[in-house]
């Protein structure tokens, strides 16, 4: 009798270790394509109109990132590009952990055009050893995601970012 409980112990031990390792796989095989967040923004608080910054989040199978951030006026008039970064990401359990290789970002009174043109004028250095922290939580559907940022105990963060898968 004892054999039989050992072994369904170590069963069910095996079952939950399993499934722990294959949810890494699962979370960056759905974390992988292309993602949306739009933000209604002012960029002065006097202004009366706001701009539309579409952020296209596109996450590869080699664990490679690339942010590209759009704005549009209200009548989503496509007015330039406004940042670009780039860099890794790793998936653990539910943490997604970024490591930024480039950072390009527009002085925020003219938009670049093209995403070359943003490249050439516009490069902020960065540090290779800084890592951003992200937990992740999908809907049943996979086809949103939240990012909670990391927030130490003192320090004032921002909610999640909410990113729409666009390619389903």
């Amino acid at each position: 009798m004892s054999k039989s409980y050992a072994l369904q112990f170590f069963t069910i031990i095996l079952l939950i270790l399993s499934c722990d390792s294959s949810d890494e796989g699962y979370l960056k095989e759905k974390i992988v394509g292309n993602w949306d967040n739009e933000l209604y923004v002012s960029e002065n608080p006097d202004a009366q109109e706001q701009k539309l910054f579409i952020e296209n989040y596109n996450f590869s199978n080699d664990g490679e990132y690339e942010r590209i951030t759009s704005v549009y006026d209200v009548n989503e008039e496509f007015l330039g590009f406004s940042k670009i970064i780039s860099g890794t990401f790793e998936v653990n359990g539910n943490k997604i952990l970024f490591t930024t290789s480039e950072f390009f970002t527009s002085n925020g009174l003219d938009y670049p055009e093209t995403k070359m043109e943003l490249r050439e004028q516009n490069e902020i250095g960065v540090d290779p050893t800084e890592k951003n922290i992200f937990t992740l939580e999908f809907n049943e559907s996979f086809n949103i995601v939240r990012l909670y940022p990391e927030c130490p105990f003192y320090a004032v963060c921002v909610g999640p970012a909410e990113l729409t898968k666009i390619d389903q």
